[in-house]
């Protein structure tokens, strides 16, 4: 069920990359944009949703609408052509994709607590991450992360 979720969600990502930046002038632009998009999107989703959801959303429809491959291939055509581009992008990828998924951790159990009465009925109702794992636990389980679970 896990890979149908993901394939499914993946698929719908991918096309929808595929029609915003197909006919694009500069789509490594619009690249970029999906990147920090879906990054705060992910935020969003990890803060909001587990199991499934988060499996079909992060995993697979956000997986597949970014993608860290698009940036490494337009990262080195644009270092090819302009050095000070190339690193602008890079940078700027990363720098402006972190802090879209920090925002979008905050933003979503924001917007989940305002819908709800006194904050109580959250989709993913979780307690924070410990600092230290629990017995019997790795500890990178139990992060936010959209590849919770996956098989």
């Amino acid at each position: 069920m896990n890979v149908i979720l993901v394939g499914l969600g993946g698929a719908i990502g991918a096309a929808l990359r595929f029609l915003l930046s197909n006919d694009a002038g500069y789509p490594v632009l619009i690249i970029f944009a999906i990147n920090v998009a879906g990054a705060f999107a992910l935020g969003v989703a990890s803060a909001l949703t587990s199991g499934h959801v988060r499996r079909f959303l992060g995993t697979g429809m956000l997986g597949g609408f970014t993608t860290y491959s698009a940036l490494a291939v337009d990262t080195v055509e644009l270092l090819q052509d302009n050095v000070a581009w190339g690193l602008s992008y890079a940078v700027g990828s990363v720098v402006l994709g972190v802090g879209a998924a920090w925002l979008g951790l905050k933003v979503g159990p924001l917007a989940a607590s305002r819908r709800s009465p006194a904050g109580q009925g959250s989709p993913a109702k979780r307690p924070a991450v410990a600092s230290q794992p629990a017995e019997g636990r790795r500890p990178a389980e139990g992060r936010h992360s959209s590849r919770e679970g996956e098989s």
